[in-house]
């Protein structure tokens, strides 16, 4: 939706509340990181899927986070929730974790 909001745990860069300008940009600059020598910074990007609730306004997502980037790992189990709007379309977003101290050394 145009009024995306996406809620980004942790105290790192990429963290705080964004609008869906802010979150695009966010992915471009995530995304194609590269290293001095032109490696992928972000080595591996994966969320698996364990199980999916949801409602008409609602849907609560429980995921696995897999990613490495230069070296660190974050590995953690958490829940995505989105809010949709009457659309249809996600106008919400939050990942919620356990550990946000790691989020935030793997975005450091």
């Amino acid at each position: 939706a145009d009024d995306l909001v996406w809620h980004v745990p942790g105290r790192h860069r990429f963290s705080g509340d964004r609008s869906k300008a802010d979150t695009m940009a966010l992915f471009e600059e995530v995304v194609p990181e590269f290293s001095e020598a032109g490696t992928p910074v972000i080595s591996t990007f994966n969320i698996g899927i364990e199980g999916i609730h949801e409602s008409d306004e609602w849907v609560f997502i429980r995921v696995h986070w897999d990613h490495t980037r230069d070296g660190k790992r974050f590995d953690q189990h958490g829940v995505e929730v989105f809010r949709l709007n009457p659309e249809g379309r996600i106008s919400e977003f939050w990942a919620l974790m356990r550990d946000t101290a790691a989020f935030d050394e793997f975005f450091s």
